[in-house]
């Protein structure tokens, strides 16, 4: 049996598996079992979900990433990383924990801004951010 046929197969039984009691379940599982040579977990967990053709997956909008820097965050974090000459991620955090003072007097910024740029690179690998 074709792989689309079982699919038509599951999806014309998902409205009766969903409206069925427990025993009347366990009967279209076992029907669909031997009908499909699919296992019962496989089957569950095609019902469960909307079906969804080929066609239709191309058309749907991917998910993006979402940012996890502010805009600013990374021109700050980006002019510390050019005005030391570019150090690796560790170092980097290493600067920017040890030069607090001369970070802000640089680069006129408020200690709220400063404490933004701090927490954001000891959590996070900066290198990858700051790509240019």
């Amino acid at each position: 049996m074709k792989k689309e046929t079982k699919m038509e197969i599951l999806k014309s039984q998902q409205d009766a598996y969903f409206k069925a009691s427990k025993n009347e379940k366990g009967r279209i599982l076992n029907k669909l079992c031997d009908l499909c040579c699919l296992t019962r977990k496989h089957i569950i967990k095609r019902l469960a979900k909307p079906f969804v053709s080929a066609c239709e997956k191309k058309t749907l909008p991917k998910r993006k990433r979402r940012f996890k820097y502010s805009p600013t965050i990374i021109k700050l974090i980006s002019k510390v990383w050019a005005i030391w000459n570019y150090p690796c991620g560790p170092k980097l955090k290493a600067i920017i924990t040890n030069n607090r003072i001369p970070i802000i007097k640089n680069l006129n910024i408020s200690c709220e801004m400063f404490n933004l740029i701090w927490l954001k690179s000891l959590r996070l690998n900066l290198i990858g951010v700051l790509r240019i």
